[in-house]
């Protein structure tokens, strides 16, 4: 450990109380008598004798300390309500204020040769910056390291950012709009502002959503994420806070809860005036990014983040922000409308819009008197909602196991409109391989159903794929009454880009021949 002269004279003058007015003033005896009762020296002290100025020895002590590896002890001692209250006649509640106090001065000193004091009270450790910091990744204008010394999390302002205003203002406003939520359940706790280094400490998350999600979960572990997500969020907007980049990358998994964190671009609605930001097209995260914010970031508020958590609600569900087939589409749809004025409002009506649509979906009776519909072929709002919420692989296998007119209902819903259309196409495409098995037959249902959407009016990529799977099963999986389909489909009249399609022989539903 190598700290200069300088600094640790410096030090020394700060401890007896000579400068920095954070430690009480010692007498020559009494600093002696530290020294002698915390480490085991036997010197002695001479009134009217040849004595070193005061400072001068501590500072020798202190640098022997130092070079015995000993620094810790010095500081843990010289940092405590003990000493600050014998030698201060300090109370209990005024010593830990000065030991506060000291520990920022003595953090600053050593500072300057690239050291830090870390710990609290009675347990100090001195060390260096950079060897006590290990990168753990880094962001658009900051880097973020774990400090082993204590296991907190350093975020600092990176080499590109330094220099510029705003991101230092975003940077220190990120750490204000935490602070301001602290004791918000589901926030990543902040501790620590550090303006001479630009840094701050914070928690530390074990992993990302993202990263969490890579593992299979239940349905119900899916449920309960989404459940503390816009929990946490809706506390955020009752603060009258607004996130701004809200995606799987800022959500962390803490102790087994989840917790938000990155509020870089986030905003307190309460500064009125406060905070303006440029117009930008590059701020948040593209996948998450509400329309109006790709234009201006400063036109975002509570129900941007609303479609932020739309897209969220999606990739917990499916492993992709933008498929929406699942249990809880309903929901995820009306929080990313295009138009602000159709989403839910703020954090807290979209829980309750998932909790109530969960509600829904767990009453049985309620569900089997859909499904009976739509074995009789009736397609209302409430099976539409259904077959809408199904993932690829059930909305396959209810078309081989339902029976009734279920198929005349998945041909109406996906021949009412592109949306439909491409849900049912592209559920096909990814699942009818897997739910057919090993029967040749159980691929005509799919044939049949898709003819119909190619024979309709909905967008011609779309109906190109469905020609694609009609040619799959006609000449891939040689069914011969598919490929008499075929030929009265062309005979019919088709488009002549569709024909094409239709002579091809793909080896997959899913993609080209």
């Amino acid at each position: 450990m190598s700290i200069k002269t300088a600094t640790i004279e410096q030090v020394a003058k700060t401890f007896v109380g000579d400068e920095g007015n954070c430690f009480p003033r010692l007498t020559g005896p009494q600093i002696f008598g530290f020294f002698n009762d915390h480490f085991g020296y036997r010197d002695e002290y001479v009134f009217g004798g040849s004595m070193p100025t005061r400072w001068r020895h501590a500072a020798a002590r202190i640098a022997e300390l130092i070079g015995d590896g000993k620094a810790n002890r010095f500081f843990s001692a010289a940092l405590s309500r003990n000493h600050m209250m014998a030698f201060g006649s300090y109370s209990e509640a005024e010593a830990r204020q000065m030991v506060a106090k000291a520990h920022l001065e003595m953090g600053r000193i050593l500072a300057a040769d690239g050291y830090k004091l870390t710990g609290s009270e009675g347990n100090f450790k001195l060390t260096k910056v950079d060897e006590d910091l290990v990168p753990l990744g880094s962001g658009g204008f900051a880097d973020a390291y774990l400090r082993k010394s204590d296991g907190v999390v350093v975020k600092k302002l990176n080499d590109r950012s330094i220099l510029d205003q705003r991101a230092r203002h975003r940077f220190k406003r990120e750490f204000e709009i935490m602070k301001k939520l602290s004791g918000a359940r589901g926030v990543l706790e902040v501790y620590d502002f550090d303006a001479s280094s630009l840094s701050y400490t914070m928690e530390q998350g074990e992993c990302t959503l993202r990263e969490f999600l890579e593992q299979p979960l239940s349905e119900e572990s899916k449920y309960a994420m989404l459940e503390q997500i816009l929990s946490t969020m809706a506390e955020v907007h009752d603060r009258n806070v607004i996130h701004r980049d809200l995606s799987p990358n800022n959500v962390f998994i803490k102790g087994g809860a989840l917790k938000v964190a990155d509020f870089g671009l986030g905003k307190s609605l309460d500064d009125i005036g406060s905070y303006q930001t440029a117009d930008t097209a590059n701020y948040g995260t593209l996948a998450y990014c509400a329309p109006e914010q790709l234009q201006k970031l400063k036109d975002g508020d509570k129900r941007s983040d609303v479609f932020s958590l739309g897209r969220i609600v999606n990739f917990v569900m499916t492993g992709d922000p933008f498929q929406y087939a699942h249990p809880l589409r309903a929901v995820a749809e009306k929080a990313t409308s295009a138009s602000p004025d159709n989403r839910y409002q703020d954090a807290r009506s979209m829980l309750r819009g998932m909790r109530q649509r969960m509600e829904i979906n767990s009453d049985e009776g309620r569900q089997e008197a859909i499904r009976a519909k739509a074995r009789r072929g009736v397609l209302d709002e409430e099976v539409r909602v259904w077959l809408l919420s199904m993932e690829p692989i059930a909305l396959c296998k209810a078309v081989l196991n339902v029976g009734g007119k279920f198929a005349d209902c998945v041909i109406e819903l996906a021949c009412s409109g592109d949306r439909e259309a491409e849900f049912v196409i592209d559920s096909f495409g990814t699942a009818m391989v897997e739910a057919c098995d090993r029967s040749f037959a159980a691929n005509d249902h799919f044939a049949f159903i898709s003819a119909e959407v190619a024979r309709s009016k909905v967008a011609f990529d779309i109906r190109e794929r469905a020609c694609r799977i009609v040619a799959y099963v006609a000449r891939y999986v040689d069914r011969w009454h598919i490929q008499d389909l075929v030929e009265r489909m062309k005979s019919e009249g088709i488009d002549p880009m569709l024909e094409e399609v239709l002579d091809e022989h793909p080896s997959s539903p899913n993609v080209p021949g």
